[in-house]
């Protein structure tokens, strides 16, 4: 009986440590900003080379304000990619995912206003940018995630 229990919790504990695997490389960040061959994704690029030719706070709060543009535009994209991809009883799932985020978001994007609405210095404009784009970003991150998910979901098909 032991030795049963041993084996059942060794086959157990392989599946799980496979699954966490299959979940870290699958859902990890590498999917944008440094790639495995160094290369950052487009929008990061685009505004580091912003960040370099501009000094000053709103001038960079610039930057950040187009890379935050970007990146919901980036969001918009995957989606549409990601509707097409998915199988359509699937559809309403996504649907119901993104309607849930975009709450999220907008809740969020309510708070940073609230925090950093009223204070001093312009160095908080960039700060709620910044912190704004990061929400988007991720978001991106995620719905690339499944994409390219689904996408490899195909190669066992």
């Amino acid at each position: 009986m032991k030795n049963k229990l041993l084996i059942t919790y060794s086959h157990s504990f392989v599946i799980q440590t496979s699954i966490v695997l299959f979940i870290l490389v699958v859902f990890s960040p590498g999917v944008f900003g440094q790639a495995a061959d160094g290369a950052q994704h487009p929008i990061e690029k685009a505004q580091a080379e912003c960040l370099k030719t501009r000094h000053g706070t709103m001038p960079r709060a610039r930057c950040y304000s187009d890379a935050a543009e970007a990146w919901e535009q980036e969001v918009t994209k995957i989606y549409v990619q990601l509707v097409k991809a998915i199988e359509p009883n699937d559809k309403r799932s996504l649907e119901n995912s993104q309607t849930a985020w975009e709450k999220y978001r907008d809740a969020e994007f309510n708070l940073l206003a609230h925090l950093y609405g009223q204070k001093k210095g312009t160095g908080y404009i960039s700060v709620r940018i910044i912190e704004r784009m990061e929400i988007v970003r991720q978001r991106a991150i995620e719905l690339k995630n499944r994409l390219e998910t689904i996408k490899s979901f195909r190669a066992f098909d």
